[in-house]
């Protein structure tokens, strides 16, 4: 569902949504860089939106930075396990 983030602090998250949700919800935040688990502390209606707080229980930051590095060492691995084609397999055989 989509949110907009209204604060932050290092232990949780202000959220604004546009419908309530539970007390004790556990929640996924996912950003362009990180991710956050965490669980909902209280929500509450307020101009007509809901606020909801969220205290975050832990935090995955440097996704882009991991995912190249996966991407690279994948290639690495790839690289120098791939098999010969049936051509070049032929070829070093000549």
């Amino acid at each position: 569902m989509p949110a907009l983030i209204r604060n932050a602090s290092g232990r949780g998250v202000g959220l604004e949504l546009n419908s309530p949700l539970a007390t004790g919800t556990a929640l996924k935040i996912a950003l362009e860089d990180a991710i956050l688990l965490g669980e909902v502390i209280y929500c509450e209606l307020r101009d007509g939106k809901w606020y909801t707080g969220v205290e975050v229980e832990h935090a995955l930051c440097g996704l882009a930075e991991l995912a190249a590095v996966l991407r690279d060492f994948t290639a690495e691995y790839l690289g120098a396990e791939r098999p010969d084609t049936m051509e070049q397999a032929r070829r070093k055989h000549e």
